[in-house]
């Protein structure tokens, strides 16, 4: 429920429009004894007279911030803090025997205690008398300089006028250990004093009338430190920090023994090795088989005169096929081949290849991908990294659970107000979670391991959080577990025939990169057919401008499997035509398929302000608690 159905509250209303000849209940009396103690847990009891102005009202409430803005003048100008509280042992009663309902308004941080007529409604002028208790935790003062005791005796939240009320008010010191003493009434931002009555520690009061939105803050000053507070810690931030600690044991372990370093040789050579495909290439350097290793593959396949490519003009591509695939290639770029050209078909134009290819194609990259993981690594010690990572993040998940936890241990159920830090942990867990399963360029974990870092720390002490009990250990947890995604990410460790076959492809990569333009004229003339050899791996590394633009000034035979109508010979040395209308058919075709698959599957209690007020001078509705009246 939320405030907007209780009459009587602030929610949604204006109040230049209201009077109180509109308030459907009246409060005639009203006496609250409080008695704060020096861990600054206030013991709270209301007895308060109701005359009912409106027939069938079934329930009178009163709405207890849990929640508060905090503010204190410093000479930077205002500090405004959110301040959280516990509310526990709550109990109401009425004189004839009215049931108390508990709800939790999470949104706006109230805590509504309702005082329900058992037989049904009230009526109209009828006259009961209630009385409510609670005790109140307001947490660890952190004020320097000094402790304060700052609470709402009477909320500024109310629309309903209140009138004979009453207060004692037992501190938790005496004159002598009293700084300053202030009660401050009106309202929300009212410095006007009220005279009270002291005896030692007890504190007395009374006001005839308070009118709509009028409330009754006591603000008592002590020595700094005066205040004692023992935080409870509770199990499920114990869990959170364990699982935490777990986690980064698993990383670190993972870190020094599971993950492969940069250590392998990497010997220069002038070609791919044997046996080496553009597909099982694109794997061992970038570790995936994408896209562009299908269309490189087509251009290979061109080269062993498999097929023939035949360009129209700039945008239309014809694939010829000269000869069935056989044992001499590989199951890959057989698949390829056969996936191209079904049945008895031999000539394909490439804006035509269905998604049905596509969807093939993305078969064979996968399969690719693990044939030549499986050459790569060291199995054993990579179901062993793979194994430790994942309890990894089940320990990193226990973690963010317990975490969630705590709004229900602490305030006895789940308040959104924690929501931000809940929030901003659990997007800081997934991006963890994600490094560690997808490969990542280091520089970026660092930086938004930093800013998750960050935000949390700014979220953490600036939020209010940092007065929850045990709520620290959560907050280390965190910080803990920021650097699982740099120290547990990475490739695992290489088989001894997997490191040598990925080092000297890399080496080849790093020829095709550093090689000087008077080797290639060489290599040409020895290999008339040596650019287009080296083409379809250049595609795939990513260096394919790199490797056209050193062919510019070297004579190129063109190959009998390349026919290009009105193209002249800088188009066959740039040749990105053939790739890129690849590329873009498979997108255009991927987009039809989304297309047609989605055609075919359509056939309070609470609310109101959080207070406000200058703590460090203080005034009416600056300190916690408070809340007010209503009824429904």
């Amino acid at each position: 429920m939320c405030l907007s159905d209780v009459v009587g509250s602030t929610a949604n209303v204006d109040l230049s429009l209201y009077s109180q000849e509109q308030d459907v209940v009246s409060i005639t009396n009203l006496n609250v004894d409080v008695s704060v103690s020096k861990n600054n847990i206030a013991e709270v009891k209301e007895t308060f007279c109701v005359t009912f102005n409106k027939n069938n009202l079934s329930e009178v409430i009163r709405y207890v911030p849990y929640a508060s803005y905090v503010y204190h003048e410093t000479e930077n100008g205002v500090d405004k803090k959110i301040h959280y509280s516990k509310i526990y042992d709550i109990d109401g009663v009425g004189e004839y025997g009215e049931t108390c309902n508990i709800y939790y308004d999470e949104e706006n941080g109230y805590l509504t205690i309702g005082l329900r007529k058992v037989e049904g409604f009230f009526e109209k002028d009828e006259t009961r008398n209630f009385t409510i208790s609670y005790r109140m935790d307001m947490g660890k003062d952190t004020n320097k300089g000094f402790d304060e005791v700052y609470f709402n005796i009477v909320g500024t939240n109310s629309l309903l006028t209140i009138e004979n009320v009453s207060f004692q008010v037992a501190l938790p010191g005496d004159e002598s250990q009293t700084k300053s003493l202030n009660v401050y009434y009106g309202k929300d931002g009212s410095t006007k004093t009220l005279e009270v009555t002291r005896s030692g520690e007890l504190v007395m009061g009374s006001v005839d009338k308070l009118d709509a939105c009028e409330g009754i803050t006591i603000r008592a000053v002590f020595e700094d430190d005066f205040l004692t507070y023992d935080k409870e810690i509770f199990a499920s931030q114990i869990v959170s920090i364990i699982a935490a600690f777990v986690a980064v044991v698993l990383a670190v372990v993972i870190a020094l023994k599971f993950i492969q370093r940069k250590n392998y040789p990497r010997p220069i050579e002038v070609a791919c090795p044997e046996g080496v495909t553009p597909l099982s290439a694109d794997v061992f350097v970038n570790g995936e088989c994408g896209e562009k290793a299908i269309s490189a593959a087509i251009v290979y396949l061109a080269s062993k005169k498999y097929l023939k490519i035949k360009q129209l003009d700039t945008k239309k591509i014809v694939l010829l096929k000269l000869k069935d695939a056989d044992d001499k290639l590989d199951s890959s770029l057989k698949g390829v081949f056969n996936t191209i050209f079904t049945s008895d078909n031999k000539e394909v134009m490439l804006e035509d290849l269905s998604v049905d290819f596509f969807t093939k194609a993305k078969v064979i990259r996968n399969t690719t991908k693990t044939k030549v993981e499986t050459a790569l690594y060291d199995d054993k010690k990579r179901k062993l990294k793979n194994t430790l990572t994942a309890f990894c993040i089940i320990a990193m998940t226990v973690s963010i659970a317990s975490l969630a936890l705590i709004s229900v241990e602490f305030f006895g159920f789940w308040a959104n107000t924690l929501a931000p830090f809940v929030v901003s942990f659990v997007f800081f867990a997934t991006f963890t979670i994600y490094t560690l399963t997808v490969k990542n360029h280091f520089i970026f974990k660092y930086l938004v391991c930093a800013m998750f870092v960050f935000i949390d720390f700014v979220v953490y002490f600036k939020g209010g959080y940092s007065q929850i009990d045990g709520f620290w250990l959560g907050f280390v947890a965190m910080i803990l577990i920021s650097p699982l995604s740099i120290l547990a990410s990475g490739e695992a460790l290489y088989s001894k025939e997997g490191k040598t076959q990925k080092g000297r492809i890399e080496g080849f990569k790093d020829f095709i990169l550093k090689c000087e333009v008077s080797q290639l004229k060489m290599f040409a003339e020895e290999n008339p057919s040596y650019y287009f050899d080296v083409l379809p791996y250049a595609y795939v590394f990513g260096l394919s401008d790199v490797w056209m633009e050193k062919f510019k000034s070297i004579e190129i035979t063109i190959p009998d499997w390349v026919e290009m109508e009105g193209v002249d010979i800088v188009d066959i040395l740039i040749f990105n035509s053939m790739f890129n209308n690849f590329m873009l058919t498979s997108h255009n075709n991927f987009i039809k398929s989304g297309i047609a698959m989605a055609r075919s599957s359509s056939s309070s209690f609470g609310g109101g302000s959080f207070g406000g007020g200058f703590g460090g001078g203080g005034f009416s509705g600056g300190g916690v608690g408070g809340g007010g009246f209503g009824a429904r």
